[in-house]
């Protein structure tokens, strides 16, 4: 299948809620949703308050969301994207 690396940055960390696979393909997008990391803390790991982990949440509607297509059937470790399209802000 390859792999993908998202790198934390001053934007903070992509909310990728879930993926979608076909037959041949495993399709990610990262949205302009990010996790604020100055806004953690100990918020995202507060059990006993419903939803705490929403506030760690920022909208980047500047950023365009990037969706990556993987090969499943790529036997290397290594192998990147076999495609990548960059559209609109957006989150799903």
């Amino acid at each position: 299948l390859g792999q993908l690396r998202i790198r934390l940055s001053e934007h903070g960390l992509p909310m990728i809620h879930s993926f979608q696979v076909t037959e041949r393909y495993v399709i990610l997008v990262v949205c302009s949703l990010r996790v604020e990391p100055h806004l953690i803390g100990s918020k995202l790991f507060v059990l006993m308050e419903p939803f705490a982990g929403v506030e760690t949440l920022g909208w980047r509607g500047e950023q365009e969301t990037t969706v990556y297509v993987m090969d499943l059937e790529s036997t290397s470790p290594t192998a990147g994207p076999v495609r990548t399209f960059v559209t609109d802000p957006m989150y799903m």
